[in-house]
């Protein structure tokens, strides 16, 4: 018994491991229905019930899950603020504190929402004299679709087929693939963007663009 205590630290009470037991399995149903912020403070109660039994193991795990995909949701929010896209980022950012509130996620969503104050465009979002749009216009000054692309574009609407990305580096081909597909998403083309995310994510997968465009696709299901 000293050894497992060593190894282990204290065993969890006997009704605490049961409890923890029962919510694991309320937390896992959550999780399977796709409750995610129900499932969170499950998952962290386990923890705390019982921190040295399997349970806690495998909630631990869980949780960590639905840590990355809010933190994808956060990743989202600040790529729309760098894009000025004020009331997708505020959205997002209203909705990670308000679902993921036990989560660390909340607290850096709260802190972004915080220093949006400072800017003007933003601030008048936050303060409902800006209406969200339900669509907008993307700022392509520094990006032109070259003839090619468009063609392609049109094209892939009808066959699903490839869109040339040139000769670049993978980083460069993912981020012009991420940019195409983040101004389909502006104007409410999902099934286009989805299709040039998926392209990104298979042809470059070891790619920071390939790790946002997984958590854009997250955001489009």
């Amino acid at each position: 018994m000293a050894k497992v205590l060593k190894e282990h630290g204290p065993i969890a009470d006997p009704k605490a491991l049961n409890k923890a037991s029962a919510m694991l399995k309320a937390a896992e149903d959550l999780h399977g229905k796709g409750e995610l912020a129900r499932a969170a403070p499950l998952y962290q109660e386990i923890v705390r019930l019982a921190p040295n039994a399997p349970v806690a193991e495998t909630a631990g795990k869980k949780l960590a899950e639905i840590e990355a995909l809010a933190a994808r949701d956060l990743e989202a929010a600040r790529l729309d603020i760098t894009d000025k896209a004020y009331p997708a980022a505020v959205a997002k950012l209203k909705a990670l504190c308000s679902a993921y509130r036990t989560l660390k996620v909340a607290k850096d969503a709260a802190a972004e929402l915080t220093k949006l104050k400072d800017v003007p465009e933003a601030e008048a979002v936050l303060a409902g004299r800006a209406e969200a749009a339900t669509t907008r216009e993307v700022d392509t000054s520094d990006y032109v679709f070259t003839d090619e692309e468009l063609d392609a574009l049109d094209e892939m609407g009808r066959s699903g087929g490839a869109v040339p990305t040139g000769g670049a580096d993978a980083s460069a081909k993912a981020a012009r693939l991420l940019r195409m597909a983040r101004n389909w998403i502006a104007n409410k083309q999902n099934a286009k963007a989805r299709k040039l995310l998926l392209q990104a994510i298979a042809q470059y997968p070891t790619t920071d663009e390939a790790r946002t465009a997984r958590g854009l696709l997250e955001q489009l299901k």
